[in-house]
């Protein structure tokens, strides 16, 4: 009779620990719930190399007659700079396509294809899901299937081996790992007016940083839209180095 009162006791004490992480993680979701409180943005998007950057693509790239211009890298550089992409998010969905005038030399199209596939990550699941979404928007539907654990500083929605969301200070860093070998995506949140927004968003796979850093907003219909932030890469030592500054502008919101 002991044993079994003092099993119950131990599970009605997990259910209330359970509930009680729920409610906490609740204050988080409440504090991010405004940013899927939009139908569709629509912005152009610009991006500048770093210097550094354009010298390696220089080295890269073929160089046969068939690939640079009159002008060589510096006219690649040219065309590029002057690219327009177009960026479309909903909280469910996202696109990036560049706008396309008429034919492109070769190495042009080279170095615009790598462009767009990292606009793609940048813009599309790191923005997705930090800015366009909020990472903890209907984290309840999958309750009862899930594990909440408390960690230092936080919680953690254990999803699998290695998966799960790590929330921290009521939602001002959002830490998502991956599983096994798919490495860690964080979102780090500061108040704008009296609204979280992402300021930092990093990357890391084995010892591998990257970044999507130095952001700044502008509002616009109500809501703190992206100008211009910058996405470093890791080089060879892991370390995140800049690689391009992205600009919007000619943002439609509704």
């Amino acid at each position: 009779m002991k044993r079994l009162l003092f099993f119950i006791l131990f599970l009605s004490g997990c259910v209330s620990n359970q509930k009680q992480l729920g409610e906490k993680l609740d204050v988080a979701a409440a504090r991010l719930a405004h940013l899927p409180s939009y139908k569709e943005l629509q912005c152009e998007v610009r991006v500048d190399f770093a210097e550094t950057v354009k010298s390696a693509w220089q080295k890269r790239l073929p160089k046969n007659g068939r690939y640079s211009p009159p002008g060589g890298g510096k006219q690649i550089f040219k065309t590029l700079d002057s690219q327009v992409y177009d960026w479309r998010i909903t909280p469910y969905r996202c696109r990036v396509t560049a706008k396309r005038s008429g034919p492109l030399p070769d190495d042009v199209k080279i170095v615009l294809a790598d462009t767009e596939k990292k606009l793609d990550s940048v813009l599309c699941i790191w923005l997705q899901s930090f800015y366009a979404d909020s990472p903890l928007r209907g984290w309840r539907k999958s309750e009862g299937s899930i594990e909440l654990a408390p960690i230092p500083g936080g919680i953690k929605i254990i999803k699998g081996f290695e998966r799960g969301l790590e929330v921290y200070s009521d939602g001002q860093q959002v830490v998502a790992r991956m599983g096994p070998g798919g490495g860690s995506l964080t979102g780090n949140y500061e108040m704008i007016g009296n609204k979280l927004y992402p300021q930092l968003i990093e990357q890391k796979v084995g010892l591998q940083l990257n970044r999507l850093q130095d952001i700044v907003y502008s509002n616009q219909y109500g809501r703190e839209v992206p100008s211009t932030f910058w996405l470093s890469l890791a080089n060879e030592e892991g370390l995140p180095i800049s690689y391009f500054q992205v600009h919007t502008n000619a943002c439609t919101l509704r």
